[in-house]
């Protein structure tokens, strides 16, 4: 495949940090793409958030 061929497939993505309301989002993320780990639970989540607050 060639480069004007990816640009079909291109897509603008916006990047940030997480938020407390992204907890269903990356519940869902984790549930779904790695189905033998038990995904993180809501304390868990709000401390990776306090922990690493840059991402």
């Amino acid at each position: 495949m060639d480069d004007t061929e990816l640009e079909k497939y291109e897509r603008l993505v916006a990047v940030r940090r997480l938020r407390v309301s992204d907890y269903p989002a990356v519940l869902k993320v984790q549930t779904d793409v790695f189905k033998t780990i038990e995904p993180w639970s809501r304390p868990q989540f709000l401390s990776q958030l306090r922990s690493f607050p840059e991402g």
